[in-house]
């Protein structure tokens, strides 16, 4: 009886997993369900857009940013949730500032976008900076802090400081820092190397005698220590020599 209740069990764990593999290699797992605590309903326009807008979050940030922006003023997000802040963080796993990061960023592209004639492409040959737009939310980040025209000119003087390329958050920060009268951020010292322990065993040091090296545990250390302040001497030799009295050597 014992034998063919565990070929049952056997057997249907091989059942389960063949079924999840095939769900998976069928695509039938659906997308991060949403749990529902909302009860207004949305028409088919707005259901649509917000699965269009949904699938832009999850591409780019600067799409993520527009299309999170147009959810939250037409508050898309209301037939499952009560706050955009909730809907975010159930929805696309984003923190609490992280969304709103985006839209801050899809705004400051869309004002430098505006340094070129046409938007988004610059039919000038002698100035290329001006078609060259941040590729990450952190290169924007820097620049929400200051007024629309102050961003052209920071972002302008950013890529001329990079030599014609896309600058990176941290050259963006500092000129930030500098219009706002703020210290430049002190880079970290470099570590210092590490030391090469000696080797283990005896080492006779001319004029200093015969040494003998070995490692000890963080808290074998501190125990010797300990140890030495309580018998009263001055070295840890003398401590493990106390420690050795009375042991016998056959």
């Amino acid at each position: 009886m014992r034998i063919n209740l565990l070929s049952a069990l056997l057997f249907g764990k091989i059942i389960v997993r063949a079924s999840l593999k095939k769900m998976i290699n069928s695509k039938e797992i659906s997308a991060t369900p949403v749990v529902v605590v909302g009860n207004e309903e949305l028409n088919f326009e707005e259901e649509r857009d917000r699965l269009r807008l949904e699938r832009q979050v999850e591409r780019a940030f600067y799409q993520a940013g527009i299309a999170l922006k147009e959810l939250r003023e037409r508050r898309l997000y209301r037939s499952t949730h009560k706050t955009f802040k909730e809907y975010c963080q159930d929805r696309f796993g984003f923190t609490r500032s992280h969304p709103y990061r985006l839209i801050d960023a899809a705004i400051v592209i869309d004002n430098l976008a505006q340094m070129s004639p046409n938007g988004r492409q610059n039919n000038s040959e002698s100035d290329t900076s001006t078609t060259i737009l941040p590729t990450n939310e952190r290169q924007c980040r820097p620049l929400t802090k200051l007024e629309p025209e102050k961003q052209r000119e920071v972002w302008h003087k950013a890529i001329q400081l990079n030599g014609g390329k896309v600058p990176s958050g941290s050259i963006v920060s500092e000129l930030v820092s500098q219009i706002q009268g703020k210290p430049p951020k002190e880079k970290c010292p470099p570590k210092p190397e590490a030391k090469e322990l000696p080797p283990e065993g005896l080492v006779y040091t001319q004029g200093m005698g015969i040494e003998y090296n070995v490692r000890l545990s963080q808290e074998t250390w501190e125990k010797l220590n300990e140890y030495a302040v309580l018998v009263g001497t001055a070295t840890l030799d003398g401590a493990i020599s106390r420690l050795l009295v009375g042991v016998k050597i056959s």
